[in-house]
C-alpha cells in the first residue's frame, strides 16, 4: 500500500513508556490523544478505538510498543476527552476529515493504523483516500456485518444503565452482554468506556446521543 516503510525502532531516543495526554484543534473541535514513544519521529502508529470506547482501550499495548515505536491513540470526536459537536455529526466521512486533520496537525510523514471495529472501518477510509501515508494497516473487528452486530450490542448495553455504582457493578451488567468475555478483558473495556462523574458514580464517557439507535 503506497511507498514501502519500515516502522523504525526509536532506540537511540528517549522513550516516553508513560502516557502524554495533548489536545490538537481540528475542524473546529478539541480532540483529546494520548503519546507513547519518540515524539520526534515522523512516523507513528496510529490506534483507533471502537464505537463507544476511548483511546484508553489501547494503554497496556502502547506501554509495550513505545518501547521501539512512537505511538498515538486518539480519543475520536465525541468519545473520551474529546470534545462533542454540537450538530452531532459523527458520519464515517466526518470521523475520516478529522483524521486526515490530525495526521497533518502533528506532521507526520507516514503512519502504520491499527483500528478496532468503528476504528478500523475509519482506518480502511482514511487508508483508501491516502495509499502514500498509511504504510500498514490493521483492521479488528471491522467486517460490515460484525461491525453493526457490535455496535447493536453496544447500544443495547448503553440503554441498560445510566450509571454504575462501582466498577463491580458494571463488570455484571457487562457479563449480560459479553458472556464469553473474561473479567479481564471487561475490566479493560470498563475502564475505557465510563468515568468517574460528580457524585462519585461511574458513567458513559462519550456523547449521549450514542444511545440514540438512530445516531451515526
Amino acid at each position: 500500500m503506497g511507498h514501502p516503510h519500515t516502522l523504525a525502532p526509536t532506540e537511540a531516543h528517549p522513550v516516553a513508556n508513560r502516557a502524554q495526554a495533548e489536545t490538537v484543534e481540528i475542524n473546529g473541535l478539541s480532540l483529546n490523544y494520548q503519546e507513547w514513544g519518540d515524539s520526534r519521529s515522523k512516523h507513528a502508529l496510529l490506534l483507533l478505538h471502537g464505537f463507544g470506547e476511548t483511546s484508553g482501550i489501547w494503554e497496556e499495548i502502547a506501554i509495550e510498543l513505545s518501547r521501539e515505536f512512537r505511538v498515538l491513540a486518539l480519543d475520536q470526536r465525541g468519545h473520551g476527552g474529546s470534545e462533542r459537536p454540537r450538530d452531532h455529526n459523527y458520519s464515517r466521512n466526518s470521523q475520516v476529515e478529522d483524521l486526515e486533520a490530525f495526521v497533518e496537525a502533528l506532521g507526520l510523514r507516514s503512519v502504520t493504523i491499527a483500528g478496532q471495529a468503528m476504528g478500523g472501518a475509519n482506518a480502511l477510509c482514511y487508508a483508501a483516500e491516502h495509499p502514500d501515508v498509511v504504510s500498514a494497516l490493521i483492521v479488528i473487528e471491522a467486517a460490515p456485518e460484525v461491525l453493526r452486530s457490535g455496535v447493536e450490542t453496544m447500544r443495547r448495553l448503553l440503554a441498560s444503565a445510566d450509571s454504575f455504582v462501582s466498577i463491580d457493578e458494571a463488570v455484571e451488567t457487562w457479563e449480560e452482554f459479553y458472556p464469553y468475555a473474561t473479567s479481564e478483558q471487561l475490566n479493560r473495556r470498563i475502564k475505557a468506556t465510563l468515568t468517574r462523574s460528580e457524585d462519585l458514580t461511574y458513567v458513559w464517557d462519550f456523547d449521549p446521543i450514542f444511545r440514540d439507535a438512530t445516531a451515526r
